[in-house]
Order: C-alpha cells, then structure tokens, then sequence
C-alpha cells in the first residue's frame, strides 16, 4: 500500500524545479489531505471537491 505521503517525495525528486514549484501547492494538499489512505483510494468526486 502506497499512501501520499510515501509516494510524493520520490515524485518531487524525479520532477524539476519548475514542475515542484507549479505542482507542490497541490502534492501539499493530497497529503494534508489523506495522508493516510492509500494513493488509489480517494474516488474522483473526492479529488474534485479537495479541488475545489
């Protein structure tokens, strides 16, 4: 079971800066979010509303 908080790290390193920069704000907010659930659990309608 992969969680966010496992997960965005190693995407973070792999990605330029620019890339950290633009994304990061949001890479924050899945991890603040559901720090503890795994990567592929939260359904799309759940994505939309922490988007939102």
């Amino acid at each position: 079971m992969t969680v966010p908080t496992e997960y965005v790290p190693i995407v973070a390193a792999a990605v330029s800066p620019g890339t950290r920069r633009a994304y990061g704000v949001y890479w924050n907010q899945v991890v603040q979010a559901w720090a503890d659930r795994p990567i592929d659990e939260p359904l799309p309608s759940e994505i939309e509303q922490l988007r939102a």
